[in-house]
């Protein structure tokens, strides 16, 4: 028996046939447009059943329950075109999302207790948006992103307390936007971060009361607005930090109480905003910030104990200052670095100096401590003439040059000693003023050797008394 197929019966099978193709395509390649929530481990299980050939889901995806352990249902997504919400589950790991390798949203994870890593996210290798993992305090690892090189967003890290490093994100090398790194217990160090060259944003990292140094972050090169670090109690120092050379905005150092020096920024040589760096009780030196040399804004030291002197902000160019403030150092008597006394001869500039240690205690002790340094920079020797010699009953002091100014203007003392010819000290005076008279005093004639002894070096001589 033929079959015979009429024109009618062929044009009714080809328009079904182009309305299955239809209906496949669009299913397989892009589907809910408005996105899908998933609060129960039964919806999750039943996707496909639901959804079929549902692949490429157009919108965001929130999955949020406690009774959600599993996102084996979800293995047939490739793609979500929008946010990606994990929330108070009972997840343990991402395994079921591990054949999706795209994700045009944010990637938050929030308060997911048992979440230990990030298996099942190993197809992804560009997040166009931010990542936020908050909270999933038995987190350990962020395995599962090992093949992301480019967080086009921000990274924000907060309240993982089982968190001792960034293992796992090894091969990331560039954050577009901000990072925040906040009060996360047991993080140690930035190993894992090893492969980072640049953040676009800002850099924030407060509270993360086990970090002793920035480990891990030594191919990091530039912050392209602030970095803050600020109360992580066990910071020692900042090793890690040693190639980065550009900060944009400011530098906010501030309540790190272990901290002792600043070792890692010896290759910072700009700041685009202030430069402010409060309440370390143990920071004793900023030696290390000897290659800076420009800042966009305010100098600001405040509250630091044990800081003693301005060693390492030589080199900053004066212009580049909008403004000073040095406030409750208690041991800070050397502020003459090189940028502050050059700031200070600048009219009008904005200038708070009070409550430091002697020498430091206000303007216009810098500016004296500042008119010794310029004496001292210009390389004048310590010079005295004694006359007359031989002595008999007495003879006069000078000091003769440029220290001659130094002594009687900027409070500067010299120590005098005579010594007989056993080397024994005879004598000895201090000379605050010149003319000085030194007077017999009832020794005995002889040769005796006389020293000087000031802030510009120690001479010596030879004076007679008969």
């Amino acid at each position: 028996m033929a079959l015979i197929l009429n024109i009618d019966n062929i044009k009714q099978i080809l328009i079904l046939l182009v309305l299955l193709l239809l209906s496949y395509t669009a299913s397989s390649q892009g589907c809910l447009p408005h996105g899908i929530s998933f609060s129960t481990q039964n919806q999750i299980n039943s996707f496909q059943i639901n959804n079929p050939g549902c692949s490429e889901i157009g919108g965001f995806v929130t999955i949020t329950g406690t009774d959600i352990n599993s996102l084996n249902g979800l293995s047939v997504v490739t793609s979500i075109a929008g946010d990606l919400w994990i929330a108070n589950t009972s997840l343990s790991n991402l395994s079921g999302l591990d054949n999706l390798i795209s994700l045009g949203g944010i990637l938050y994870l929030f308060n997911n207790d048992s979440l230990y890593n990030l298996t099942g996210l190993e197809g992804l290798d560009t997040i166009s948006r931010d990542v936020a993992c908050r909270f999933n305090t038995n987190l350990s690892s962020f395995i599962g992103l090992d093949s992301v090189t480019i967080i086009e967003g921000f990274l924000w890290i907060e309240g993982c307390h089982n968190l001792a490093n960034f293992n796992g994100l090894d091969n990331l090398t560039r954050i577009d936007g901000n990072v925040k790194i906040i009060s996360n217990n047991s993080l140690i160090s930035l190993l894992g971060l090893q492969s980072l060259s640049s953040i676009g944003g800002e850099f924030e990292i407060w509270l993360n009361c086990s970090l002793g140094n920035f480990t891990g972050f030594e191919n990091t090169t530039s912050i392209g607005e602030i970095l803050s670090i600020g109360n992580n109690e066990n910071l020692i120092s900042l090793t890690g930090l040693d190639n980065l050379t550009t900060i944009g905005g400011d530098l906010f150092l501030y309540s790190n109480d272990a901290l002792t020096n600043i070792t890692g920024l010896a290759s910072l040589a700009s700041i685009g905003g202030s430069l402010a760096i409060t309440d370390n009780n143990s920071l004793a030196s900023i030696q290390n910030l000897y290659n800076l040399t420009s800042i966009g804004a305010q100098i600001i030291l405040n509250n630091n104990d044990v800081l003693n002197n301005l060693t390492g902000l030589n080199n900053i160019d004066s212009s580049t200052i909008t403004g000073l403030y040095i406030l409750n150092n208690n041991l800070l008597s050397h502020c003459e670095a090189k940028s502050i006394c050059d700031y200070l001869a600048i009219p009008g500039g904005t200038i708070d100096i009070h409550d430091n240690a002697h020498g430091c205690n206000s303007q216009e002790e810098v500016e004296v401590a500042c008119d010794t340094l310029s004496i001292l920079d210009k390389g004048f020797n310590l010079e005295l003439t004694i006359s007359p010699n031989p002595l008999h009953t007495q003879a006069k002091i000078e000091i003769v040059g440029a220290i001659h100014e130094l002594t009687l203007h900027n409070n500067q003392i010299i120590e005098f000693y005579l010594f007989d010819f056993l080397g024994r000290e005879v004598f000895r005076t201090i000379i605050t003023s010149s003319p000085y008279i030194l007077k017999r005093q009832g020794l005995p004639n002889g040769m005796y050797i006389w020293k000087a002894v000031g802030i510009t070096g120690i001479t010596t001589g030879k004076l007679v008394i008969e």
